[in-house]
This record gives C-alpha cells, structure tokens and sequence, in this order.
C-alpha cells in the first residue's frame, strides 16, 4: 500500500466510525454526527472538520463518505451521498425497507460510483480460509450452510450501548440482524438466497437480561434460505445463551467449519474415510493466517473484518471494480 495515493473520507458517527476510516491509505479529513460534545473533542484530537449538519458535511472535499450512524438510517444518507459525487461505505444494515433498498440500487446504477456494504465478518480468518478451499474445490458443491451469530449481553452492557427507550437496539425486529450469519456463507461459497423464512424466539420475560433493559424485540432468529444454486442456509442470530461466531460449510465431497471449542478461529476439514484420496487425512484443525497484511489484520478488530472493509473499499474506487458486498 506505500506510495498509493491516499483516499480522503468524511465519517458519519464518532463512535463506531472512528474505527473505519483511519485505516491503510484512507485519510480522514471530516466528521459528522449530532452528538456535538464528543464531535467536538475527537475533532479537536484528530485536527479533522467538524459537521452535525449531513448536506454541509457533503460540500467537503472529499472523495468518500463512511456511513456508521444508526443501523436503520444508512440508505437515506447513502442516496444523499451518492447524489454529491461520492463513493460510500456503509455499515450494516444497508437499509431500513424493501422501498429503501430499491431506492439505493437505483442510486448506486445512477450514479457509478462505488458503494459498498461493509459487513466485516466474511473477512474473518477462517471464512476468507473457507473461501480459498471452496474455490479450490476442496469440499466439492455447497448443499447446506450455517452461520452464527449469538451475542448475549449483561443488562447494564445493553443499557450503555442503546440508551433511550427509541434507540434501535431496543426494537429492531430479531430478524433484521442477520448479515453477520449469512454473508459469511454467501462469500465462501458465492451462492445467494433466493427464498427466505424465518422463525423467532420469543422476548423471555424471565430473562434478566432482556426484561431488565429497554428491549422489547425478541431474543433471537433463526431463519432458513433456499440459495441459488439450491443448497439451503439456516442463519442463528440474537440474545441467546453462548456467545460465538460459527460457520459451517457441508460440500458433497466435505466439510469445512471454524471450531467450536479452545481457539475458534481454528478451521476444521472433514472428508469421509472412504471418499478421501490415499495418504489424505481423514480430519484436519489448523489456525490460518490471513492471505495478505496479515499483521495489519491481526491487530484489527472483529477478528480482522474490520481492516479487510477499508482495504476492500479502498481497492474498490482505484479500480472502478465493485466490491465482493455491494
């Protein structure tokens, strides 16, 4: 990345933004949010402009804009910036509605520019190791997938990360959350769901954890695709008991998953004793490393998703190549 010219991006949200748009060759040179006291100060840290007005925010020279304001805002703010000339990045989810996201679609094919989902968790160690084997034909076809993402937290963690009874943490429908389970699938295997159902776990008003907080969605989803190549994909989402990240992968010549036990990002391969060829181990657990900047990613957050989006994104608009997400 030394000598590339240096992408100059303004974020939106000086919380978890901060984390997105200071990384590689991307230059930060403005904020915007509405919480002005924190604004003020990173602002004054990072020696950056400083906006809590969105449409002033996009007259600044800029080639980018990094969406990480609240999760059912992004396609409006996405639309507006790429009706200024600018590339974007947003962070999950990329809208709100169906209506939404026809509306950003035809914004993005308008404006051609590149926009990109920054969902980070295909970007993890072993996902990206999946890919690599996938593609290599290692597990044969892709017939049935899982993914994971069970994030249960102590009422006081809930209350400080989604203050205020409107905050959308506290009653986005459990299904909504669903990118961090099934875009892993999708990027290992680039099959995409073409029907989806869907089941929730009902609010336990036994639960301490979610009876003493502002939550009223329900404790968790599960919900089941029939992608396009025919394969089927169950996605498990939300509050429940037993926190982790898990992807598994069933070929029709094998198996692919991160472990569930000790170091989870350790990948498992499985072949059948007698399908796999002479002198191949019948089962496989190694740790992988990232297939370029290890280091960089290592130190990243999210388990290295977070470096993977801004470096993709960054590729992205010196290319004119879309994104793998976008």
């Amino acid at each position: 990345m030394a000598g590339q010219k240096r992408i100059r991006v303004g974020v939106v949200g000086v919380g978890r933004g901060l984390s997105m748009g200071t990384r590689g060759t991307l230059e930060l040179v403005a904020l915007c949010d509405t919480w002005e006291e924190r604004l003020a100060t990173v602002g004054e840290t990072l020696g950056v402009e400083t906006y809590t007005d969105f449409d002033a925010f996009l007259g600044h020279d800029m080639d980018a804009v990094i969406l990480a304001n609240y999760f059912h805002e992004h396609a409006p703010f996405a639309i507006k910036a790429l009706e200024a000339g600018k590339h974007v990045m947003s962070e999950t989810a990329a809208c709100h509605t169906l209506a939404e996201g026809v509306a950003l679609v035809r914004a993005v094919e308008n404006s051609g520019l590149t926009y990109m989902f920054a969902e980070n968790y295909p970007y993890m160690v072993f996902n990206q190791e999946m890919r690599r084997r996938y593609q290599k034909g290692d597990i044969g076809e892709f017939k049935y997938g899982e993914g994971e993402y069970v994030h249960p937290d102590p009422p006081e963690a809930k209350l400080g990360r989604s203050c205020g009874w409107d905050h959308w943490r506290n009653w986005i429908p459990s299904t909504y959350y669903c990118t961090h389970s099934i875009a892993p699938v999708m990027y290992i295997t680039d099959a995409r769901p073409v029907k989806v159902n869907g089941f929730v776990v009902p609010f336990d008003h036994e639960d301490p954890s979610m009876c003493l907080t502002a939550k009223v969605q329900d404790t968790a989803a599960t919900i089941i695709c029939r992608m396009n190549n025919g394969a089927v994909l169950k996605s498990l989402h939300g509050s429940l008991r037993g926190h982790g990240n898990y992807v598994r992968i069933h070929g029709n010549k094998g198996l692919m998953e991160n472990c569930r036990h000790g170091d989870k990002m350790r990948l498992r391969v499985w072949k059948e004793p007698w399908e796999k060829r002479k002198g191949e181990p019948t089962e496989v657990v190694y740790k992988p490393d990232f297939p370029v900047h290890h280091g960089d990613a290592t130190r990243a957050g999210h388990g290295g998703g977070d470096f993977f989006t801004t470096y993709h994104f960054a590729n992205a608009i010196r290319t004119g190549e879309p994104p793998y997400l976008d």
